[in-house]
């Protein structure tokens, strides 16, 4: 390619895309694969059987207030105010 060639193009008409929420997918991601390893191999590993699952349920726990001081969260800000303002968590 000439090296000119990006300044013939000019500049970008196309939108910006939203950015990733990395610490949000990290964090569910190891939440789910944590709580769901550990449901399912409760007797194969050499951990007491809750150790696993809870550790998921602490990362997905976590996963709220993590979500609330993202750019670009994962869950809409209505959806965790939905669901920490239902009556199941009172």
């Amino acid at each position: 390619m000439p090296r000119g060639h990006p300044l013939l193009l000019g500049p970008s008409k196309r939108k910006r895309i939203a950015g990733l929420d990395v610490p949000g997918a990290l964090t569910v991601t190891a939440g789910l694969t944590l709580l769901v390893h550990g449901l399912g191999t409760k007797d194969a590993t050499p951990l007491p059987g809750f150790v696993l699952p809870a550790a998921g349920l602490m990362l997905l726990s976590a996963l709220m207030p993590i979500e609330r001081r993202a750019r670009n969260p994962l869950l809409p800000r209505h959806c965790c105010a939905t669901i920490l303002s239902s009556p199941a968590t009172s």
